[in-house]
């Protein structure tokens, strides 16, 4: 499966809707101050809050994995996003359920 930006997509479990942002890239080296702009997001897996740094539309993290950045369709209007790997994004659960499934457009 491919993501695609800006497409929503269900969760398995809760049923909740979420809105694909991006990919972010693993950071080779520490960030510097080019960046123009950081955010908090929340690492599923982790369970901790991570920084995303963007500069020039590209998102990047301090972990060496990519990363899929979402967002649930009911906190469109805060600034609250998720992270989790891509593989898992994309992946099955162990019960060979998908994880997400993209939601057709209307």
């Amino acid at each position: 499966m491919a993501v695609k930006e800006d497409q929503r997509y269900q969760h398995f479990r809760n049923k909740k809707y979420y809105d694909f942002i991006c990919v972010s890239l693993p950071v080779q080296d520490k960030p510097s101050a080019r960046y123009l702009h950081i955010q908090q997001v929340y690492h599923t897996e982790d369970k901790k809050w991570i920084n995303l740094y963007v500069d020039k539309n590209v998102a990047f993290t301090d972990y060496e994995e990519y990363l899929a950045i979402y967002q649930a369709e009911d906190d469109l209007d805060a600034e609250h996003l998720y992270a989790r790997p891509l593989d898992m994004f994309l992946g099955m659960t162990e019960d060979g359920q998908k994880r997400f499934t993209e939601v057709p457009s209307k």
